[in-house]
Protein backbone atom coordinates (compact mmCIF):
# COMPACT_ATOMS: atom_id res chain seq x y z
CA UNK A 1 0.00 0.00 0.00
CA UNK A 2 1.28 3.13 -1.27
CA UNK A 3 1.95 6.19 1.72
CA UNK A 4 3.13 9.41 1.66
CA UNK A 5 5.90 10.53 3.95
CA UNK A 6 7.88 13.59 4.61
CA UNK A 7 10.73 14.65 6.98
CA UNK A 8 9.90 15.49 10.74
CA UNK A 9 11.25 18.79 10.13
CA UNK A 10 7.81 19.59 8.15
CA UNK A 11 5.72 19.27 10.79
CA UNK A 12 4.75 22.05 13.01
CA UNK A 13 3.48 21.93 16.33
CA UNK A 14 0.83 23.92 18.16
CA UNK A 15 -1.92 24.28 21.18
CA UNK A 16 -4.05 22.02 18.88
CA UNK A 17 -1.67 19.95 18.14
CA UNK A 18 0.91 18.47 14.89
CA UNK A 19 -0.07 19.90 11.95
CA UNK A 20 1.41 20.57 8.26
CA UNK A 21 1.51 23.37 5.75
CA UNK A 22 -1.06 23.05 2.55
CA UNK A 23 -0.99 25.04 -0.68
CA UNK A 24 -4.46 25.62 -1.88
CA UNK A 25 -5.56 26.71 -5.44
CA UNK A 26 -5.06 30.12 -4.68
CA UNK A 27 -1.37 29.44 -3.40
CA UNK A 28 -2.13 30.36 -0.04
CA UNK A 29 -0.78 28.57 2.78
CA UNK A 30 -3.15 26.96 5.69
CA UNK A 31 -2.82 24.96 8.58
CA UNK A 32 -3.92 21.19 8.30
CA UNK A 33 -4.08 19.40 11.61
CA UNK A 34 -3.56 15.89 11.59
CA UNK A 35 -2.70 12.58 13.46
CA UNK A 36 0.38 10.53 11.81
CA UNK A 37 -0.33 6.72 11.59
CA UNK A 38 3.39 6.38 12.08
CA UNK A 39 6.38 8.75 12.85
CA UNK A 40 9.65 8.33 14.18
CA UNK A 41 12.92 10.75 14.10
CA UNK A 42 13.22 10.08 10.34
CA UNK A 43 10.36 9.93 8.58
CA UNK A 44 6.49 11.28 9.43
CA UNK A 45 3.70 9.40 7.57
CA UNK A 46 0.85 11.18 6.50
CA UNK A 47 -2.73 10.65 7.10
CA UNK A 48 -4.99 9.20 3.57
CA UNK A 49 -6.71 13.06 4.33
CA UNK A 50 -3.68 14.77 2.88
CA UNK A 51 -3.11 12.42 0.07
CA UNK A 52 -4.42 14.95 -2.82
CA UNK A 53 -2.87 18.13 -1.31
CA UNK A 54 -0.10 19.47 -2.17
CA UNK A 55 2.14 19.81 1.36
CA UNK A 56 4.94 22.34 2.55
CA UNK A 57 7.63 20.70 2.21
CA UNK A 58 10.90 22.79 2.25
CA UNK A 59 10.13 26.06 3.51
CA UNK A 60 11.79 29.45 3.12
CA UNK A 61 11.54 32.14 5.52
CA UNK A 62 8.69 33.11 8.31
CA UNK A 63 5.90 30.75 7.59
CA UNK A 64 1.99 32.24 8.57
CA UNK A 65 -1.11 30.65 7.77
CA UNK A 66 -2.61 32.81 5.02
CA UNK A 67 0.71 34.06 3.42
CA UNK A 68 0.83 33.33 -0.86
CA UNK A 69 3.70 31.48 -1.91
CA UNK A 70 5.06 30.16 -5.65
CA UNK A 71 4.95 26.41 -5.37
CA UNK A 72 7.17 24.48 -7.23
CA UNK A 73 5.75 21.20 -7.75
CA UNK A 74 8.12 17.79 -6.79
CA UNK A 75 6.70 14.92 -8.11
CA UNK A 76 6.57 11.88 -5.40
CA UNK A 77 9.33 9.34 -5.11
CA UNK A 78 7.93 5.63 -5.70
CA UNK A 79 9.48 2.97 -4.81
CA UNK A 80 8.12 -0.72 -5.19
CA UNK A 81 8.41 -3.68 -3.10
CA UNK A 82 9.85 -6.99 -3.48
Amino acid sequence: MPVIAISPDWVFQDQEGEFVYTVDKNNTLQKEHFLSPFSNTHIVILPDTLAKKRVLVQPAGNLVEGSRVEPIVVQAKTEKGV
